[in-house]
């Protein structure tokens, strides 16, 4: 589970570049928590950005976010999670699949963030902008 407390906003964490032909869609999903902050839930090619906003005070649920490479040459895409304002939010179960519905399968590495941070790059913060936890908040 990541945990992401932040001061400011759109912080947050961003997995690795996939290959997007044309024509073919991405779904990225995730179990998402807000306690005190909104997120967003995004797939971005860097000029076309997909996502999918989560108002603060929400209980877990799973969201998802769609990208379709509707240009006509493969693009590379990434999946990102962003704290939108200042507080705490939570993720887990962070999946990716070529399709345009979320289903179980998964093309990200440790989507359960229970390696660290490792297969994600930190996107638009700092070291202390982002914990990772293992164990889980209270409902």
């Amino acid at each position: 589970m990541l945990t992401g407390t932040t001061t400011g906003s759109s912080k947050g964490v961003k997995s690795n570049g996939f290959t997007v032909a044309p024509g073919e869609s991405l779904t990225f999903s995730a179990y998402v928590k807000t306690a005190s902050a909104s997120a967003y839930l995004a797939l971005t090619d860097g000029s076309t950005t997909k996502n999918t906003y989560i108002s603060s005070g929400k209980g877990w649920t799973r969201y998802e976010v769609t990208y379709t490479n509707s240009g006509s040459s493969s693009k590379t895409v990434t999946a990102q999670f962003l704290v939108g304002s200042s507080g705490t939010v939570y993720m887990d179960c962070a999946q990716l699949e070529r399709t345009v519905t979320a289903s179980r399968y998964n093309l990200l590495t440790n989507g359960d963030f229970r390696y660290g941070l490792f297969g994600w790059i930190r996107d638009s913060g700092s070291a202390s902008d982002e914990t990772v936890s293992s164990s889980s908040p209270t409902s």
